[in-house]
């Protein structure tokens, strides 16, 4: 069984998506439940999966769902309790922690206590640096860590989609005319749910600071796309757009909504920005990664377990709005490095960090006693 707090086109949803269908493929019985809908039921039907919708983890009719399966995967901290109702049943939980707001979560669910992490068989964290804050400095025998893949063969199954051997154009360009952009045009994009801890507001505030650094005309062929604004977080999305307004960048920075269609933006950008002020090992960057784009990101929890600063991409501290500005035309004005950097992330994907490695590792945790 899958257990996921939501059923959204968010990094956390996508993974445990993933997971739960190398698990299907191998042959597997696996069904999800699920407190909210989305978009990604109808994937996980479309593989074979049932989901069951629940409104809340202290449903007493869980008890006998749960009780006829062999493991139990639990998605995110904000499913603790899940963890808090089911976990004397015994069963194989494979808690996986996704945060790296520990104490947030903790202020805010009073109930969320620190012996819940050891009442379940595996707390899976997706990075070194998370793992450590909920350590604390003790010793906890069934913490692992397990990075977060990506199923290469998805962004393979992408590129084939679109080969047309009849129009002699590359696949950026073909995808930047699509959207209404010149083949000219440089674009930045930063994808991801748009909310203050993702820094889309101070991403604003850096290509200010950009466009006094570049000339006019070049500033001008340059686009920056803001993809995943979501109705629920409209007060920091206005916010965004009256910055954007008031500082007279409505030519240059487009923000939208979010869109399933989201290996087209990838494609068609030039430079790929995360700038994040709290992730754990955010899928946003693999999916950079595997279009093989020059990263540019903050130094912050697991994004150096992914990118090494210079090698795979350029980091930052969080909420540098001037160092920002700086990466991003360093990395406009050198192509050799911009290209370097991308070979690089991809190449580090593949051998690190492929979907095939993590789900051989979830197949080994279970086989432990």
């Amino acid at each position: 069984m899958f257990v996921s707090h939501n059923l959204e086109l968010e990094g956390a949803p996508k993974s445990f998506f993933i997971l739960a269908k190398g698990f299907k493929k191998k042959g597997f019985d696996v069904d999800v439940i699920s407190l909210k809908p989305g978009p990604l039921k109808v994937k996980y039907n479309e593989s074979g999966m049932n989901v069951i919708k629940i409104d809340s983890f202290r449903d007493k009719f869980l008890i006998d769902v749960v009780s006829k399966y062999d493991a139990i995967f639990v998605n995110t901290i904000s499913a603790y309790s899940f963890i808090k109702e089911l976990y004397f049943l015994n069963k194989k939980i494979i808690w996986i922690i996704r945060e790296s707001e520990l104490y947030e979560y903790k202020n805010k669910f009073l109930d969320l206590t620190d012996d819940l992490f050891d009442k379940v068989f595996k707390v899976v964290f997706v990075s070194n640096a998370t793992r450590s804050l909920y350590e604390n400095g003790k010793v906890h025998d069934n913490f692992k860590t397990i990075y977060n893949g990506f199923e290469i063969a998805d962004y393979e199954k992408y590129k084939k989609s679109h080969e047309d051997v009849s129009v002699n154009i590359f696949l950026k360009d073909k995808i930047k005319k699509k959207y209404g952009f010149e083949i000219y045009t440089r674009i930045v994009s930063i994808i991801g749910t748009v909310c203050s801890r993702k820094g889309q507001l101070e991403f604003c505030q850096a290509i200010a600071v950009l466009r006094t650094m570049l000339p006019e005309k070049y500033f001008n062929n340059l686009r920056f796309l803001i993809i995943g604004a979501q109705d629920k977080e409209i007060p920091y999305v206005n916010k965004i757009s009256e910055f954007i307004e008031e500082n007279d960048l409505s030519r240059n920075i487009k923000l939208l909504k979010e869109t399933s269609k989201i290996y087209d933006y990838y494609e068609m950008s030039d430079i790929f920005v995360c700038n994040s002020y709290i992730e754990s090992f955010p899928r946003v960057v693999l999916e950079a990664m595997a279009f093989s784009l020059p990263i540019i990101a903050t130094k912050i929890y697991g994004i150096p377990e992914q990118i090494r600063n210079k090698k795979e991409g350029l980091l930052i501290n969080a909420g540098d709005v001037n160092a920002l500005a700086e990466q991003m035309m360093l990395v406009l004005n050198d192509a050799d490095m911009a290209r370097t950097l991308g070979e690089n992330a991809n190449i580090r994907l593949k051998d690190d960090f492929s979907n095939e490695k993590t789900f051989s590792s979830y197949l080994k945790l279970l086989e432990d006693d």
